[in-house]
């Protein structure tokens, strides 16, 4: 007579199928991982750094007893919408106030003051959307003539006295990892005459 002999227990599969899926789940994560560094940080990658730079100066010059009142264009988008954060934070130097003003050729800055005055402002900042470019940041200047074309144009300056000296100079710069950058540099520089002058824009635009 044969004895059954006693039944063997079955290995239990389910350890194995854990340590699978933890695996799987972890080549997962690393794919992830690796493929959000080469959008950061691949040098041609579209979501790379990208880095902006504006730095805004005007210089008014006027006999030291003289009283002043100009009203020049602002650092603004390629419609000519002026960029909001500029005169809440623009550094001043001689005695002049200045305030954001509506002229009938868009808004301007106007600076009132006796005397020189310096005016200057600067910003810069960091992103990584490949959406932005050249025409949504702040590349160009309120006030100018010929619906705000980059060359040829002028700019409207509105003086309250003659006898009054204007240099403004506008350096934007936009640098994008090893793509390319772009830099544009406007200046406006003259005598004022009483009432509204049109100065020319002297323009240098490189590309790389």
């Amino acid at each position: 007579m044969e004895l059954d002999s006693p039944e063997q227990p079955r290995p239990d599969r389910r350890p194995r199928a854990r340590q699978n899926r933890v695996a799987v789940a972890l080549i997962a994560l690393l794919l992830v991982v690796a493929v959000s560094l080469a959008l950061l940080y691949w040098p041609t990658s579209p979501f790379g750094p990208r880095h902006v730079n504006y730095d805004y100066s005007v210089v008014i010059e006027a006999d030291s007893s003289d009283e002043f009142l100009i009203i020049c264009p602002l650092p603004a988008d390629y419609v000519g919408t002026v960029c909001s954060d500029v005169v809440p934070s623009i550094g001043v130097e001689g005695n002049a106030i200045v305030t954001e003003v509506t002229t009938p050729y868009g808004d301007g800055l106007q600076v009132e003051g006796t005397g020189s005055a310096v005016i200057t402002w600067t910003y810069s900042f960091t992103y990584r959307s490949s959406t932005q470019g050249v025409y949504d940041h702040y590349s160009n200047l309120s006030m100018l003539s010929d619906g705000y074309e980059l060359y040829g144009a002028y700019a409207f300056i509105f003086s309250e006295d003659a006898d009054t000296n204007l240099s403004l100079v506008y350096a934007y710069a936009h640098v994008y990892g090893t793509l390319g950058a772009d830099w544009l540099r406007y200046q406006v520089s003259g005598n004022l005459t009483n009432g509204w002058n049109e100065l020319p824009v002297d323009l240098d635009w490189i590309v790389s």
